[in-house]
């Protein structure tokens, strides 16, 4: 759960930097933000897509009959 909420505030800190870059620095800085947060976005898909893989990978072992 600790690591879910860090993902999640990270994630949201990020947010709120790409849109104060936006707002009043230089553009180089604001799409720099813009590619710092599409590279997280994509890394939290992989590791969440690779926990569903585990988790149902564990799932059907558990579930396969004995013997």
């Amino acid at each position: 759960m600790t690591v879910l909420r860090l993902i999640s505030t990270e994630w949201q800190q990020l947010r709120i930097d790409v849109r104060s870059a936006a707002g009043g620095r230089a553009g180089a800085e604001a799409a720099r933000l813009r590619r710092k947060l599409w590279r997280k976005e994509l890394g939290m898909a992989v590791v969440l897509l690779g926990a569903a893989v585990m988790f149902v990978d564990a799932a059907t072992r558990l579930s396969l009959p004995l013997g």
